[in-house]
């Protein structure tokens, strides 16, 4: 009994994992590229540049959104394209029970969906200029549990600015 509840168990989670990488590959071709111009857009002191910028994940293994904007970002920097401020990401998740997990794993976003909360939130910043990029929320939230994430996402955000620097 325990050998076909523990193979049960493994395709489930073998299923779930097949559903994420589909979500994610319909949100790289729906939505990913509108939300980093989003980030990024107001980071560009001369707005009339032209440039292009092409990142080739090689390993995901947790939110896929604030790694590609922080990237983009230091690749603008790195190339001298002018900027008020560099874009630094942070995600939060709920891990249920009032617990929230920065910058969760893969695995913990798995287990998250296993009877805990299905909420995700990701704050971009020029933090410099205190100013919000992009703010992307996915599930519901109580006043006081928005506030926690949104002030966990703005001290991710202090922390991925110091390492960029």
């Amino acid at each position: 009994a325990s050998a076909s509840i523990s193979t049960t168990l493994a395709k489930q989670q073998q299923h779930k994992q097949q559903q994420q990488n589909h979500s994610i590959s319909y949100m790289e071709t729906t939505t990913l590229e509108s939300k980093l111009h989003d980030a990024l857009y107001s980071s560009i002191m001369n707005t009339c540049l032209s440039f292009q910028v092409q990142i080739t994940v090689l390993q995901q293994d947790g939110a896929l959104l604030p790694a590609i904007i922080v990237s983009a970002s230091l690749s603008m920097a790195n190339a001298g394209i002018p900027l008020k401020d560099m874009v630094a990401c942070c995600n939060v998740a709920s891990s249920g029970a009032d617990e929230m997990l920065a910058d969760p794993t893969r695995d913990e976003l798995l287990h998250k969906h296993d009877g805990f909360d299905n909420m995700e939130m990701t704050l971009a910043v020029l933090p410099n200029l205190n100013r919000v990029t992009l703010w992307d929320q996915k599930g519901r939230l109580s006043t006081d549990e928005s506030q926690k994430a949104l002030t966990m996402c703005r001290e991710g955000c202090q922390t991925i600015h110091k390492l960029m620097r």
